[in-house]
C-alpha cells in the first residue's frame, strides 16, 4: 500500500534531446515551427491533424479486429468439444486492447515509451475525457500528502485480499496493514529502504495501482448506474409493462443472494460514485477492483513491462540484492513532477482499457476472471 515515491535522481539520458526525440518519430505537435512540421513528411500526423477523425478509424479498425478473432477462436472451439487455449490469440487480444486504449489517449498526450524520458503533459486532460466528474478522485489518490479518501480506501482495502496479504476481504483495516508494512521496512537498513523508494520495482507497482484505479472508477460507475436503475423498480410506474417491471425485479434479487451490493431504494441511493464506492463491501470492492478479464489484465501487464520492464525480472534484482548483497537493482531516474505526470497517464490508461474491454465485448468472447479470485504474479 506504499504511495508514489518522492524525488528523483539524475537523468538516465539528457531529457530534453529524448524527447525531441521521441516527437521525431510519432510527429510533430501543433505547437512546433514550420520548419519541424515539414520534417514529418507529406502525409502528416493525423492524431495532430484530426485526432476525433483519427480516434474513430482506429475504434473502427479494432472493431473489425475483434471480429476476426472471435471467428477463429468459434473454428477452433469447433474443432475440439473442449475449447483450448490459444497463447497466440490470447496474445493477440491482450495487444489489441494495449493499443485500443493507448489510441483513447492520443488525442490528449503521446502515450510515455519509456521509463528514462519524461512523460509529456496531457494525461490531466485525458483523466478529465475518461471519468469526468469523477476525476478529481483521481488527484486525492495521487496525492502525497493528506488523508486518502473513502474511495482510495476501498481500492487499497480489495488489494490487500488481492494481493494476497488477507486470506478473507476486509479481514484487516488498511490502517493496520500500513502500520505492519511500516514496521517490516523499519527493521531493514537504510541503504535498502532508500534503493526500494526509488527502484524501478516500486514505480511500476504504482503505476499499475493508479491504472487499476482508474479501471475501477469506470467499473464502479458502471455499477452504480446499474443499481440506480434496478431500484426503480420499486417505484415502477403503473403503465410499465410487468415483464419488464419483473424482469428488473428479479434482476435486483439476484444482485443481493449473489452479494453483489446493497438493495436501495429510491431515495436511499448514493447522490455520488464517490458515496457509493465509499459504502461498498469489501467483497463487492474486490469484484470491482480486480481487472474483469484475463485478457485486460494480460494488456495492463504488457503495458507496465513496455515501460519499466518485466516485474519478474526486476524482483529477482531484489533477491540478488537481499540474499548476497551484491548486484544493483535498477533506480527510476525520473524527477517526482514527471513520476506525477506517469501515475495521472496510468490512471488515464486504466479507464481507457475499461472502455476499450467494454466495446470489444460485443464481438469477442473474453475469458472473465472467477468470483473471488486473485491478481496474477510474483508481487500479485
Amino acid at each position: 500500500c506504499y504511495r508514489g515515491s518522492a524525488g528523483g535522481g539524475a537523468h538516465g539520458r539528457d531529457a530534453a534531446a529524448a524527447v525531441l526525440r521521441r516527437r521525431a518519430q510519432v510527429g510533430a505537435s501543433a505547437e512546433e515551427t514550420e520548419d519541424e512540421e515539414e520534417e514529418v513528411g507529406d502525409e502528416g500526423n493525423p492524431w495532430r491533424d484530426d485526432p476525433t477523425r483519427a480516434l474513430r478509424e482506429s475504434l473502427e479498425r479494432a472493431d473489425v479486429e475483434w471480429s476476426l478473432l472471435q471467428l477463429t477462436k468459434e473454428a477452433e472451439t469447433s474443432k475440439s468439444s473442449l475449447p483450448s487455449p490459444d497463447l497466440r490469440r490470447d496474445t493477440r487480444a491482450a495487444a489489441l486492447l494495449e493499443e485500443s486504449a493507448l489510441n483513447r489517449l492520443r488525442p490528449f498526450t503521446i502515450p510515455a515509451e519509456w521509463i528514462d524520458i519524461p512523460p509529456l503533459h496531457g494525461g490531466e486532460e485525458a483523466v478529465v475525457a475518461m471519468l469526468g466528474e469523477d476525476a478529481p478522485l483521481v488527484e486525492n489518490f495521487l496525492a502525497q500528502t493528506g488523508t486518502v479518501g473513502k474511495v482510495g480506501m476501498a481500492f487499497w482495502q480489495a488489494e490487500l485480499y488481492l494481493r494476497s496479504l488477507q486470506e478473507t476481504p476486509g479481514e484487516i483495516s488498511v490502517e493496520e496493514a500500513v502500520e505492519t508494512a511500516g514496521k517490516q521496512l523499519d527493521s531493514e537498513s537504510r541503504e535498502f529502504r532508500e534503493t526500494l523508494q526509488n527502484s524501478v520495482l516500486l514505480a511500476r507497482q504504482n503505476f499499475v495501482s493508479a491504472a487499476r484505479f482508474g479501471y475501477f472508477l469506470r467499473r464502479g460507475r458502471q455499477r452504480w448506474q446499474l443499481e440506480r436503475e434496478l431500484s426503480s423498480v420499486g417505484s415502477a410506474e403503473p403503465e410499465e409493462d410487468d415483464f419488464v417491471a419483473a424482469l428488473k425485479r428479479k434482476s435486483q434479487e439476484y444482485a443481493g443472494s449473489m452479494g453483489l451490493g446493497k438493495t436501495y431504494s429510491k431515495a436511499q441511493q448514493p447522490s455520488t460514485l464517490e458515496d457509493y464506492l465509499g459504502e461498498l463491501s469489501p467483497e463487492l470492492a474486490v469484484e470491482l477492483v480486480r481487472v474483469a478479464t484475463g485478457e485486460a489484465t494480460a494488456a495492463l501487464d504488457r503495458r507496465a513491462t513496455s515501460i519499466f520492464g518485466s516485474e519478474d525480472e526486476l524482483l529477482r534484482d531484489f533477491e540478488r540484492l537481499a540474499a548476497s548483497g551484491a548486484g544493483a537493482v535498477p533506480q527510476q531516474p525520473l524527477a517526482a513532477p514527471a513520476r506525477r505526470r506517469l501515475q495521472v497517464e496510468a490512471a488515464a490508461f486504466g479507464a481507457a482499457l475499461f472502455e476499450a474491454e467494454e466495446r470489444a465485448a460485443r464481438r469477442y468472447s473474453f475469458e472473465y476472471t472467477a468470483y473471488g479470485s486473485r491478481s496474477e504474479g510474483p508481487l500479485r
